[in-house]
């Protein structure tokens, strides 16, 4: 659980959406210089693109190329991955947890709230971008969240090796369960050029501020 110098990546995952008996299912390509902005595809069968997503300190664009349609939201909780999906976070705090920087994410400061029968440690936190009860693995590993309210829920399997994520299952009470695999993981030696972070929106898209 300890934080991580930001460098560029890229990661390539997909992912499962179930709720309310239906199934959808996809592949994401992320991409970033460690920080913001940061850029997110979601893609369907053949490559082809469900929504383009970029995400920057004020702002988070989601754009759906076969719509024509853009929706630009305030970069907060509740991160928008296009299909009637959403997050508990921010894109940017979510790929801080495939890349396994809780500690950027959590923060520092927490209470041992009770010490589980298989070593983990369960703690409370109050300060973090996404305050909530974690478990803690005898590894120093996070495999449970859990927010105040009950209504989101994070678990994170773990490669046996090298100790990095390789899968992240969210719980929502109001959108299913999302099981987000990582595929690749890749540092990147140079940085991305701007305008390869930049989401291009093309004249005549509709579009739509939502607050």
């Amino acid at each position: 659980m300890h934080g991580k110098e930001e460098r560029p990546f890229r990661i390539q995952g997909s992912f499962i959406h179930q709720y309310k008996g239906i199934t959808k299912k996809a592949s994401t390509v992320i991409w970033s210089n460690g920080g913001y902005p940061l850029r997110l595809d979601v893609l369907a069968g053949f490559n082809s693109v469900i929504a383009r997503i970029s995400e920057d300190k004020k702002h988070t664009t989601v754009y759906y190329p076969e719509e024509k349609e853009a929706f630009v939201y305030a970069t907060q909780q509740g991160a928008p991955l296009g299909l009637d999906i959403a997050l508990p976070c921010t894109f940017y705090e979510f790929t801080a947890l495939l890349q396994g920087k809780f500690f950027n994410v959590f923060g520092s400061k927490r209470k041992v709230e009770r010490y589980l029968s298989d070593g983990s440690i369960e703690f409370r936190v109050d300060d973090g971008k996404i305050p909530g009860f974690l478990v803690i693995n005898k590894k120093g590993h996070l495999v449970r969240w859990q927010d105040f309210s009950a209504l989101w829920a994070l678990e994170v399997k773990y490669d046996s090796l090298e100790g990095l994520p390789t899968k992240i299952i969210i719980s929502s009470k109001n959108t299913g369960k999302l099981f987000f695999s990582v595929n690749t993981l890749e540092s990147v030696e140079a940085p991305y050029a701007q305008k390869n972070l930049r989401l291009g929106v093309p004249p005549g898209t509709s579009k739509y501020y939502i607050k």
